[in-house]
């Protein structure tokens, strides 16, 4: 039996981030936990990094990692790029060798960033939520029209 998959994620690495190690260790749990998941690997410029997924279709979330520290210069560009009802999930180490995090934190929300995560085990809670927000907030068809 063909487990329902839950929903689309693409899941990437910012420009100027090459570790690919924790961009597949989430891909598998993601993939495991019943999502369909696009990989884009490591170093994608923001517009790469949040475009649609192959074939199309709507997206639950974009999960961004980042370990080297540079996700707010290479996030710059997140609003101009990001679709607009998809939430961008970043995790790993976005705030590796700056002096003040929470600070850090509030600038890669200013430039789109929705949830910031910093580990795996907080990351499904989070989609669950999403895509609970996502369903509340679909209008419910009339039984009526819906059998016109």
């Amino acid at each position: 039996m063909e487990q329902r998959r839950k929903g689309t994620v693409i899941v990437g690495g910012t420009e100027s981030d090459t570790h690919v190690v924790s961009l597949y260790v989430v891909s598998i749990m993601l993939q495991e936990a019943g999502y369909r998941v696009v990989n884009r690997a490591c170093q994608n410029p923001v517009a790469e990094l949040m475009a649609e997924p192959p074939g199309g279709g709507p997206v639950l979330a974009y999960v961004v990692c980042n370990q080297n520290g540079h996700a707010l210069e290479d996030l710059r560009a997140l609003r101009q790029f990001k679709p607009a009802a998809t939430p961008v999930i970043l995790g790993g180490h976005y705030t590796l060798g700056c002096h003040d995090k929470h600070a850090q934190q509030g600038r890669l929300r200013e430039v789109g960033v929705d949830y910031l995560v910093e580990t795996l085990e907080e990351l499904i809670p989070i989609l669950e939520q999403i895509a609970a927000l996502q369903t509340a907030s679909q209008p419910l068809i009339s039984l009526r029209h819906a059998a016109s």
